[in-house]
This record gives C-alpha cells, structure tokens and sequence, in this order.
C-alpha cells in the first residue's frame, strides 16, 4: 500500500492518493496504470494509439518516507489499526511534498475487445484459462474488456514500457482467438 497508494475517479477527475516522497515511474493500481511526466514524454516517440492519458490530482500525498527504513526495527508511527492503507487515509496530506513530486498522469484504458474464459482449464496461478476475441478491437495498444477485469496491451506497448526506467508493470503472455 505504501508503495502504489489510490487510484481513483472522483466526478470527472483522476485523482491520486499515496505516500511520498517515492513515486514509482510507472505502475498499474486497478484498471488504471500511472506514469510520471518524465515518463509520458518518452512515450510520445512511440505512437502508441489508445494511451488516453489524463492528468491525475494529488488529493493526498502523506510523507512516508518507508524507503528509509530500517526493516530490522519496529515501524516509526504505525497506524493504531496496524493497517498500510491507514498511512494514506489517516495521514495528513502535505501539500508541499505534492508539490514537489513529479506531476501524475494516469492511462486509463478503454473497453475494447472481448474477454473469454474457459473455466474449465483454470489453474492457479496461471493464465491459460483466458483468451481475447479481437474480431471487434479497435487497434489500441492498450485496453480492457468488458468481460475480464485485466489491462492488456500489444508488444508495442510492452516494448515502450518496458524501455522505460523503473517500470513496475508485470506482462503475462495470453492467447487470441
């Protein structure tokens, strides 16, 4: 919880709530993935089409600075409830930490494709079970179903991705049908 935060949409924003000064490059929390200004720059070059990137607000933004920790010590001002979430939702927002932070722009993928599951050949911890029908996707690199509550991307979005520092996006290979 300390290290993604919230992701959420509040009437027509993106908004963001986490602990800082840390600030994963990009990450997915949700149906949504972030990436920092820096980041949305050097995606330009790709011509990525369905990014649909809008600028998310710093609702709250706790200073947390849990990277300093020392894990053989008790954790400094832990939550009464013991909870991570309670870090964000308990914790004074600082506006001046938010200030400071690289700006967050959040790709919010769109409904796409279509999603199958065959529960018959559902293994834990693995994917083989799901499949994508693209007869209807529109070409976005990035998308969602409406069926399955997954990001899917092509190569070439993996590939950008991927070329970026410090990504935090974990790609697992599924079949088309």
């Amino acid at each position: 919880m300390v290290w993604y935060g919230f992701i959420s949409k509040e009437s027509d924003e993106i908004i963001i709530e986490r602990t800082g000064p840390f600030l994963p490059s990009v990450y997915s929390y949700n149906k949504y993935i972030e990436i920092t200004d820096a980041n949305k720059q050097n995606l330009a070059q790709y011509d990525l089409k369905g990014l649909n990137l809008t600028k998310a607000k710093k609702k709250k933004i706790v200073n947390v600075d849990w990277q300093n920790w020392d894990t053989a010590e008790q954790l400094p001002h832990k939550p009464k409830s013991g909870e991570p979430e309670d870090f964000i939702l308990k914790g004074k927002h600082s506006e001046s930490l938010a200030t400071e932070m690289n700006e967050i722009w959040v790709i919010c993928p769109t409904n796409t494709a279509n999603g199958v599951i065959d529960k018959d050949k559902k293994v834990p911890d693995a994917y083989h079970h799901i499949y994508l029908n693209v007869a209807d996707w529109n070409g976005n690199d990035v998308f969602r179903t409406p069926q399955l509550g997954y990001i899917f991307c092509t190569k070439k979005f993996k590939d950008a991705i991927t070329s970026l520092p410090n990504s935090y996006l974990t790609f697992i290979p599924i079949l088309l049908v």
